[in-house]
């Protein structure tokens, strides 16, 4: 059961690492097929990652229910930016992957990809804005 990652008002001083986790290697792990695991998320084109009955995707927007209301403070963007790297961190950390379909080739649905880590924090954030009270959708068990 997921719980809250990080308590973005502490007073974390900011780390200069830039390098990405181990487990997502830049751009190349577009190229390589992979097959989702039950822990995985996954995106699909035109289904949103809440309407995705995917174990992965569950578990995932649990953990976006139960930080959302701490997004939704008086953060700065500073904080919320950090916020959604310590969950993506967490997710990865767990060995989990965020999966897309490639949909480059004719518009056919086709294999999985990694998403790499900068779109990882984009789709979070995304999720993590979305309006909504997720919380009934999504309950802690």
């Amino acid at each position: 059961v997921p719980a809250k990652v990080v308590d973005a008002h502490s007073k974390e001083k900011k780390t200069t690492s830039t390098s990405q986790p181990s487990n997502t290697p830049a751009e190349e792990t577009k190229k390589t097929p992979l097959v989702p695991t039950e822990r995985d998320i996954c995106f699909s084109k035109g289904v949103g990652v809440h309407n995705n009955p995917h174990n992965g995707n569950y578990k995932y927007m649990q953990l976006i229910a139960a930080n959302k209301g701490q997004y939704f403070r008086n953060l700065t963007k500073r904080q919320k930016t950090l916020l959604t790297r310590k969950i993506v961190d967490f997710v990865l950390t767990s060995g989990v992957r965020f999966l897309a379909r490639d949909t480059s080739v004719g518009g056919k649905k086709g294999d999985w990809y990694d998403i790499g880590f900068a779109r990882s924090i984009e789709e979070t954030s995304s999720a993590l804005r979305k309006k909504g009270d997720w919380a009934g959708l999504y309950e802690m068990d």
